[in-house]
């Protein structure tokens, strides 16, 4: 009897075990099972959210670009007149339309002086001022195509300039060109979080990896994206290098990564 009681007692123990390790294993490959499953949803959502908002830019910079191209075929702009009168009631017309998106728009002369320059109340607008230097006034005069650069200005804050050369269609001489700038961090606000990193947040870059917003610390701005002090702040994750790299090259994608900071789901 007392060995009887002795089996018993052992099958009920390891019926028990047996069954306590079937559960826990059914309950892991079910939580497993259900957090690929959500990972999955929330990847796709995200991944046409951040499409989305792709687009949406690429419209904005467009009208941007139709709107200065408008411009340098007027007939005021052919007939070089950069400044007064009709010239400048055109330029004011523009600004009117478009000043949600940029905050400074500006004529300059074949010889990189400011002629026209229209901005907010209370913002510098650079009239009269000797701009020749500038790499984007000189890359837009030497290469008489559509630039884009971005820098810092006094105010400390950084903004992408895009300009537009004015050359005569008949004659083909070069008279100067119009451009506009927009601040980077509020234009991108516009389409998402870029002030809070403890939440979904927008990232954005330009093709050299320069980055323009960045919702986790405000001093990465104006920073190139491999350079050591960016590369420091995320512990040079191989993970979020490669997507970045692949997203410069014009590819979509995702990754999973923590680079110190908590896992995220970046597309």
């Amino acid at each position: 009897m007392d060995k009887i009681k002795k089996f018993g007692i052992i099958s009920v123990t390891l019926i028990l075990s047996l069954s306590l390790g079937l559960l826990i294993y059914y309950q892991s490959i079910t939580e497993e099972s259900v957090r690929n499953r959500l990972t999955e949803e929330e990847k796709q959502g995200q991944l046409e959210s951040t499409k989305s908002i792709s687009n949406h830019i690429h419209s904005d910079l467009s009208l941007i670009i139709a709107m200065l191209d408008g411009l340098v075929t007027s007939k005021y702009f052919q007939e070089d007149h950069l400044m007064g009168g009709e010239s400048e009631r055109l330029l004011k017309e523009k600004f009117d339309d478009y000043r949600n998106i940029v905050n400074r728009l500006f004529v300059i002369d074949k010889d990189g002086v400011v002629r026209m320059s229209l901005a907010p109340q209370g913002t510098e607008t650079f009239l009269g001022q000797d701009l020749s230097l500038r790499d984007w006034v000189k890359n837009t005069k030497t290469n008489r195509s559509l630039t884009f650069s971005g820098g810092f200005e006094r105010q400390g804050i950084y903004r992408v300039f895009i300009t537009y050369p004015i050359v005569n269609r008949e004659s083909d001489q070069y008279i100067g060109m119009v451009g506009a700038s927009i601040p980077t961090v509020p234009f991108f606000a516009k389409y998402g979080n870029v002030e809070l990193g403890d939440r979904q947040f927008l990232v954005a870059y330009d093709r050299s990896a320069t980055i323009l917003a960045n919702g986790v610390d405000k001093k990465l701005v104006g920073q190139n994206y491999f350079g050591s002090y960016v590369q420091d702040f995320i512990n040079n994750n191989a993970i979020l290098n490669n997507l970045t790299r692949s997203l410069l090259m014009g590819n979509p994608g995702y990754a999973i990564y923590d680079y110190g900071r908590g896992e995220r789901l970046n597309t």
